[in-house]
């Protein structure tokens, strides 16, 4: 473009070959493509930028955007919308971290993907505002096939959306309507709906399916682990906070059970898990440990039972869990 104009047309092209970035050991993304083009319409007396034709892709994954950024002064007024036209679900199982996702490109699947989402409103550093954003993601009739693995998962279904009050922050929301897959012909499914996530967490959701982690490792490459075994899961879950804080559980829903059978976990440079059976049961004050039975090693075997309390406030706000536990060993 040229910058010494009041308004000018601007082209903008960034190419990375490689971006690896690790937090805390983890690494989120191991040698990434990023792609991005933009066409602004730059009026650069009001810093002010349209966008017509843009994208920014990140390994297969391309989003176009559309809309305007300004800068006025300090702030930074956006209003812009972003999302994706029907895409392979290949795309989005590409921005998986490369620690989970092993063989991408041997990697058959089916189903479609779409992402779509905005940010509108202002970014303000002094009064630590930003804008509202919207997120929808849905994914229909996914299927995921390693050629090498005998099974697959399928009929994977997911439709979710957020949305984030910059000003506001516990105004914020976020639901998944819809997390549905098929392994050894067992079905799984979730849901979730949470708001007022700062204040007081209100939240109900429930998990409700069987996974067979046998078939689990002749669908997905697992690396130096071996698994066997089901859990079988069926809990409900329904309610504030504070009502667990408040001991009103009379208010809250928590309802359900995880069991598991013949479970065995395999790592290289670990000893061998077994779990034979275990039982938990679920209640808003406390999860109880109906029995246990595990063998550590081949050689050292345990039998617990208990009750492990506060788990909720634990899981939402870091609050201190606790618990008694009877442990019997031979």
């Amino acid at each position: 473009g040229d910058m010494t104009k009041s308004q000018t047309d601007m082209q903008l092209a960034l190419n990375i070959g490689e971006v690896t970035f690790q937090m805390e050991d983890l690494k989120y993304l191991n040698k990434a493509l990023v792609d991005a083009k933009f066409d602004l319409l730059a009026d650069l007396d009001k810093m002010n930028f349209t966008l017509r034709e843009n994208y920014f892709a990140l390994n297969d994954l391309k989003l176009n955007f559309t809309g305007m950024v300004a800068m006025p002064g300090d702030n930074i007024e956006t209003d812009l919308k972003f999302g994706t036209a029907k895409t392979s679900f290949k795309t989005l199982l590409s921005l998986i971290p490369a620690v989970y996702m092993k063989d991408y490109q041997d990697l058959t699947t089916s189903g479609e993907f779409t992402l779509n989402g905005s940010a509108k409103g202002v970014y303000s550093a002094a009064d630590s505002t930003l804008p509202d954003v919207t997120i929808d993601l849905a994914v229909n009739n996914g299927m995921v096939s390693y050629p090498a693995l005998p099974e697959k998962i399928k009929n994977i279904n997911i439709k979710l959306n957020a949305f984030v009050n910059g000003k506001e922050l516990d105004r914020t929301t976020a639901n998944i309507d819809l997390f549905h897959f098929d392994l050894a012909g067992n079905p799984f499914d979730l849901t979730l709906a949470l708001k007022t996530p700062i204040s007081d967490p209100d939240f109900k959701g429930s998990v409700v399916g069987k996974i067979d982690l046998a078939a689990l490792t002749k669908a997905v490459p697992l690396d130096s682990i071996n698994l066997s075994g089901i859990i079988d899961m069926a809990v409900k879950m329904g309610g504030r906070l504070s009502m667990i804080e408040k001991e009103q559980y009379d208010q809250f829903q928590a309802s359900g059970t995880v069991n598991i059978k013949d479970m065995v976990v395999a790592m290289v440079g670990y000893p061998e898990i077994k779990i034979n059976g275990a039982g938990f049961e679920f209640s808003p004050a406390y999860a109880a440990l109906n029995y246990s039975s595990l063998n550590i090693g081949g050689k050292s075997d345990l039998n617990l039972t208990g009750r492990i309390d506060n788990y909720l406030p634990y899981i939402l706000k870091d609050e201190t869990i606790k618990g008694n536990l009877t442990l019997n060993s031979n």
